[in-house]
């Protein structure tokens, strides 16, 4: 899976992404730049704990990023 811009979305996201459609709605709502943002985040876990809590993190603000803006379209 790849953002527009051609980023790799890392598996453990997808995965989570490919289980909720509303979740993989909302990821679709995001900037590229928040993408970039949170999947940098993401990649800088040290170890596979702290990766899971970002994991949590970024698909948290992703739904509150969606929520802020129900209008906002989704082809980004």
């Amino acid at each position: 899976m790849k953002t527009k811009l051609g980023q790799s979305i890392p598996v453990d996201l997808a995965q989570w992404l490919e289980k909720d459609p509303d979740l993989l709605a909302a990821w679709g709502k995001l900037r590229p730049s928040c993408k970039r943002d949170y999947l940098a985040l993401i990649e800088s876990a040290p170890n596979p704990a702290a990766r899971k809590t970002k994991i949590t993190q970024v698909l948290k603000l992703t739904k509150e990023y969606a929520a802020r803006h129900p209008n906002k379209n989704q082809s980004r």
